[in-house]
This record gives structure tokens, C-alpha cells and sequence, in this order.
């Protein structure tokens, strides 16, 4: 039979990645920053930060030792036969942002209100940004690599920061010493979210492994047994925009004032959150990313978030005196899709308490 590669797993494909990278990130930045107080009770703050971001990363393919070449039917390796090493890969990505700030303080007795907006930024993960070629790994080591269940993943030196504009409005009551009640409204609009993704590669050729000894099985006539099997192929790229808003409720009260001693170490802590939200998914050319392009057929949307909960419960009583602390926990999380555009139900995550 042809010579076929010794297999080499995404799981390898991910350490040796991981092992043999090197990277750089410089950051620049500078910030202008003004205080006004225009009344007795209201406080302005206001600011811009400038931010330039260089990285540049390299994925040292050349240390990489390659696979050993094997015989698919007798599983011995080939010899006289040296697969070449990969070459070294390079990425460069520049950006500059502007993230501008504004911070309102109002005061009456003792309600305190407060509103702010402001523009964040949230950089890839380094491990994202290796430029892990495996078109060149297909090309070199030959197409195979793995069983048809294998996933492949692609690193995305293309990824882009993260940024996020966000506005909060909130209301305090500091109705007692050592006691508050507060709500706040919150909201986020999020753009280039950095989201795990997959698509779907159809009829890819695989071989058929023996269950018993792994080698490739020969049909009758004593040709090599392939088969067509989809292959996800996942990686980490920037959804088009999420949308993230609700409102987080807390109460904490203190009995200090209110039991006698030694209850008056007594109290409680509440708080809630609910959120709500959507998010449109960038939808990427399967073939494209094999040779290492991302390319954008489309989006969809969804009316709900990914590891985002609807409803968010945590509560304490505690009680504190003579430098004694203890305190008993509740928490309760709504459930939540790990990835609402899988169509995996394994992705939801079930409410839970603990």
C-alpha cells in the first residue's frame, strides 16, 4: 500500500504550538484626566487614555521534530523516508485606540447617585495569536491527521482587540450605619467580541482504522480502506458586536443597632442580577481557513448570549465580633448556553446552586 503519515492529533497539533512560540507586545499610552466640581454635592469627572498596541509573534515551526512516516498495513516504520521541517511563521499587527471617560457623583443625605460612560478595551489571549500555519502542516506531513471524530484548531493571528462602550446609572441609600440598598442600571455594546467558534469542513477523507490494532484497514482486493467523514474545524475569531444589559440589585444589612449582644454581630448580604442580550456571530469560509484566511461569508444573529446567565442569586449571613468572622454562602445561577449558535444541547448548562 502508499506510504501514510504516522497520524499526528489536533491535541499534538495545540502543544506544539504552545511549545514553541515566541511573542512581543509592546503598549503605549497616555492619559488626560479633569475634576470639576460645579455644586457642593456634584462631582464631575472626565478623561481620554490613548492607547498603541504593537505584537508581534512567531511560531517556531522549525524546532519541531517531524512524524515518523509508517506502513499503514503493517504498521512498521518507513525507512529511507524523512519528512521535511516546517518553515517558521510571522505575524504583525498594530492598532491604536481612543478610550474616552466621563464620571458623575450626586449627593443628598443619604442617597447617593451616580452615572458613568465609558469606552474599555479587552486584548486577545497570547496563545490565540500564534500563527500556527496548518495548511504548511497538511502540506508537509501529509492530510491526515487523526480519526474522523478529531477536531482541528486554528489559531487567529487576524484577531482583533476587544472593545466595549459602556453606560451605568445607579442609585445608593446608606439608610442606616453599616446598612445599604442599591440599584443599578447597566448596559454594554460590545465590538470584535472575542468568541470560540466552529465550522463544519463536509467529506473529508479519512482513513478507516482497524478498532483492534489501529492500522488502516485493506479491502479484498487489497487496496486501502478510506472514508468521508465532517470535520469541525474551531478557533478563536471575533464575533461582530454583542449587546449586554439588565440590572444588578444589593441590600446589606447590619443589626449591630437592633439585637443585643452577642447577635449584634449579626448580618446579611443580598444581591441580584439580571441580564439580557444579543450577539451576531461572523460566519468564516471552512476551506479558507485551512490556508490560513479568514473570511467572512455571513452572519447570524442570536437573541441570546453565550456563558451569560439570565439570573444571578448570591447571599451571605454573616456574623463578625470580638475579631471573630464567619459567614454561610447561597448562590444561584440561571441556565445558560455555553454557545448559543451550537446546535450541541450539551452546550447548555443547567441552573445550579451551591
Amino acid at each position: 500500500g502508499r506510504p501514510y503519515w504516522q497520524p499526528v492529533t489536533p491535541d499534538s497539533l495545540r502543544r506544539i504550538a504552545a511549545k514553541n512560540w515566541e511573542g512581543e507586545e509592546t503598549v503605549a499610552s497616555a492619559f488626560l484626566m479633569g475634576k470639576w466640581k460645579p455644586l457642593e454635592n456634584l462631582t464631575l469627572n472626565g478623561g481620554v487614555r490613548y492607547e498603541s498596541t504593537s505584537t508581534v509573534f512567531k511560531w517556531k515551526a522549525s524546532d519541531v521534530d517531524p512524524p515518523l512516516p509508517i506502513d499503514p498495513v503493517t504498521g512498521e516504520t518507513l525507512g529511507g523516508v524523512t519528512l521535511p521541517r516546517v518553515a517558521d511563521t510571522r505575524a504583525k499587527i498594530d492598532y491604536e485606540n481612543f478610550l474616552p471617560s466621563g464620571y458623575a457623583v450626586y449627593r443628598y443625605k443619604d442617597h447617593v447617585f451616580r452615572a458613568a460612560v465609558s469606552k474599555t478595551l479587552a486584548r486577545p489571549d497570547f496563545d490565540d495569536l500564534v500563527p500556527l500555519d496548518i495548511n504548511a502542516l497538511f502540506q508537509s506531513w501529509g492530510e491526515f491527521f487523526g480519526s474522523p471524530d478529531d477536531d482541528i484548531y486554528i489559531y487567529n493571528p487576524q484577531i482583533k482587540e476587544q472593545t466595549s462602550v459602556n453606560f451605568d446609572l445607579a442609585w445608593e441609600w446608606y439608610y442606616s450605619e453599616g446598612s445599604m440598598f442599591s440599584a443599578t442600571l447597566f448596559r454594554k455594546d460590545l465590538k470584535d467580541f472575542h468568541l470560540n467558534q466552529e465550522v463544519v469542513r463536509p467529506d473529508v477523507l479519512f482513513p478507516v482504522l482497524d478498532e483492534d490494532t489501529g492500522l488502516q484497514e485493506v479491502d479484498g482486493d487489497g487496496n486501502l480502506v478510506f472514508d468521508t467523514e465532517d470535520q469541525e474545524i474551531k478557533f478563536a475569531g471575533n464575533g461582530a458586536d454583542r449587546t449586554i444589559e439588565g440590572i444588578e440589585l444589593s441590600f446589606q444589612q447590619s443589626f449591630a443597632d437592633l439585637l443585643p449582644s452577642p447577635l449584634d454581630g449579626l448580618g446579611t448580604l443580598i444581591n441580584y442580577t439580571y441580564m439580557k442580550g444579543t450577539e451576531t456571530n461572523t460566519q468564516f469560509d471552512p476551506d479558507a481557513l485551512l490556508r490560513g484566511e479568514f473570511v467572512s461569508i455571513g452572519e447570524v444573529v442570536s437573541d441570546g448570549l453565550s456563558g451569560q446567565p439570565e439570573h444571578i442569586i448570591n447571599a451571605q449571613l454573616y456574623w463578625e465580633k470580638w475579631g471573630l468572622s464567619t459567614r454561610v454562602a447561597y448562590n444561584y445561577v440561571s441556565e445558560y448556553d455555553r454557545e448559543v449558535f451550537s446546535p450541541d444541547r450539551d452546550q447548555i448548562r443547567a441552573d445550579y446552586t451551591q
